[in-house]
């Protein structure tokens, strides 16, 4: 897993532009959760099928076998809302860059556009 936690203005000057540091929370027991849930078995479900609000307080999760997307408070790991509109499994999630929207992609060929409230 990567974090980012700052940036680096550009310097032309600075060869190996990328520094990288372990996060001492991923380490740690107290702050690790684990996402339970039905997944879909052997579906080649990705990290594409996750996504973050960009507060950090939300997880938006796909690869669920009845199709369902599903929204998980970060801080207490409780899950707050599961949506089924797609027919299939949730494969991808993406937000846009305001998050405002979420974007799901499904294996039944369909895209639908959520409104965050």
């Amino acid at each position: 897993l990567l974090g980012t936690h700052s940036w680096l203005p550009y310097d032309r000057n600075i060869s190996n532009y990328f520094s990288f540091s372990k996060d001492p929370t991923m380490g740690s027991h107290k702050t690790q959760r684990l996402l339970s849930g039905p997944w879909v078995p052997d579906s080649g479900v990705s990290g594409q099928a996750l996504a973050v609000a960009p507060d950090g307080k939300l997880l938006f999760s796909g690869g669920h076998w009845d199709g369902s997307l599903r929204v998980t408070a970060l801080s207490r790991g409780k899950l707050l809302s599961q949506l089924s509109r797609h027919l299939d499994v949730v494969t991808c999630l993406a937000l846009d860059t305001c998050g405002i929207y979420l974007i799901s992609g499904s294996r039944d060929t369909t895209c639908m556009v959520w409104r965050l409230l």
